[in-house]
Formats: C-alpha cells, sequence, structure tokens
C-alpha cells in the first residue's frame, strides 16, 4: 500500500489479486497507511478471522511531492497462525519494511512508477515459496538480495490453561524487554501482575482469550 498525493491511500499491489476488496481497503486505509506517529511500528488489523501485519514506512525529503513518500508492506495471516506464530511474520515484515526503505533510499524504488511494478511478481514470489517451502530469495539486481525465511517452532503439547487461573511470573518481569517480543506480548505484559486471573487479563487488555491463554503457553 501507498499514499498518493492525490488520491490519498491506496492498494495498487496485493496477491493474491483482489484478496482485499476495494470496500475492505476503504474501511481500514486510514491504519494501513497511519499518522506519523505510527509509521516504524508493527500494526495488526482484524479481518474477520484474520489478522494482516504490516509496518508503515515515511521517508522525509523535499525531493518528493509532499515531502515524503509513505508505503506499507503486509502479510494476511489467519487467527491461529497470529496466534501462535505472530513473531515470526513480525520478523519478516520488519525485514521487507527495511528491504524497501533502502530500496527507495538508494533508487527510488517506491516512489519512481516503472521501478515499483518489479513489486507485481515480487509479491507472488514470497507468497508461493513461504508457503510450499518456508523460504524465499528475491533478487531486485546483482546487488539487491533479500532471504525471507519463516522460522516456525515445532508444535508441542500444552497444559490446558483455565479462565480462572492466575499466571505467576518466575522471573524478575522488570529486567524482561518486552518491547521486543511480538504483539500479543507487548499488550500483555503492563497486565501481568500476579493477581489477574486469565479471562481478567484478557478483558483488561482487550486481547481475545484464546490467545492470551496461548501466549501463556509459550504458543
Amino acid at each position: 500500500a501507498e499514499f498518493h498525493y492525490l488520491t490519498g491511500p491506496e492498494l495498487p499491489y496485493q496477491y493474491p489479486p483482489n484478496y482485499i476488496t476495494p470496500t475492505q481497503f476503504r474501511s481500514i486505509r486510514e491504519f494501513v497507511i497511519p499518522k506519523f506517529e505510527l509509521c516504524g511500528k508493527m500494526i495488526s488489523i482484524s479481518l474477520d478471522k484474520q489478522y494482516l501485519l504490516g509496518m508503515p514506512i515515511e521517508i522525509v525529503n523535499d525531493k518528493y511531492e509532499r515531502q515524503k513518500v509513505e508505503f506499507n508492506v503486509g502479510i494476511i495471516i489467519d487467527d491461529n497462525e497470529f496466534c501462535d506464530n505472530s513473531g515470526v511474520y513480525e520478523a519478516i515484515i520488519r525485514k521487507l519494511a527495511n528491504f524497501f526503505t533502502h530500496l527507495e533510499l538508494e533508487s527510488e524504488f517506491i516512489s519512481n512508477s516503472e521501478k515499483k511494478t518489479l513489486i507485481d511478481r515480487i509479491l507472488p514470489q514470497i507468497f508461493e515459496e513461504l508457503n510450499e517451502k518456508s523460504l524465499s530469495m528475491i533478487h531486485i539486481d546483482a546487488f539487491n538480495v533479500i532471504v525471507l525465511k519463516l522460522n516456525k517452532l515445532p508444535v508441542e503439547e500444552h497444559t490446558e490453561i483455565k479462565d480462572w487461573e492466575v499466571p505467576l511470573p518466575v522471573v524478575d518481569l522488570e529486567q524482561f524487554n518486552y518491547e521486543e517480543s511480538d504483539l500479543v506480548v507487548k499488550r500483555l505484559f503492563p497486565y501481568l501482575d500476579g493477581v489477574s486471573y486469565v479471562k481478567k487479563l484478557s478483558s483488561r487488555s482487550g486481547i481475545n482469550i484464546d490467545y492470551v491463554k496461548s501466549c501463556l503457553a509459550g504458543r
């Protein structure tokens, strides 16, 4: 997605084609291309049993029509994947955002109407290779290559966590750098006080209780 200086947020490229309809995009576009306060931060948008993960980017320079260029590269995953592997996909998004930022600063890859048409080839390759073999290698040219890998943890059996159970920290949480964790941990962490039970943690943090349980179980 990108911000067009005349028409506002647009979705010129996506794969599979038309997966997000124009009506859907209109309802979320202010979050996909948000105010500058959210730029450079991981965002998640709920889309009916799926989540859109992205990292909006803003590059400021007087050479642009609006003195800046804004874009976002996102991945849509189902709610189970978001629950179990959101951190894995966040790493992919962060790497893509940094890569496209580098390309824009180096050669105006995003703002140049001809160069950015390569995105139409890149997105299907990423989608197909990550789904088929969890690894994708993208060659923009001889000097710009990006390797994306889904490092998913093996599925393990977990003890069922009850709504009324209270999670107790076994380490000093003040020493834990939760800012580097995934989105669920970031939202849940401030409420882990050793007193609140699981259902209350869900209510206070605004996180679906299944996601809270999955997070507490280490999935």
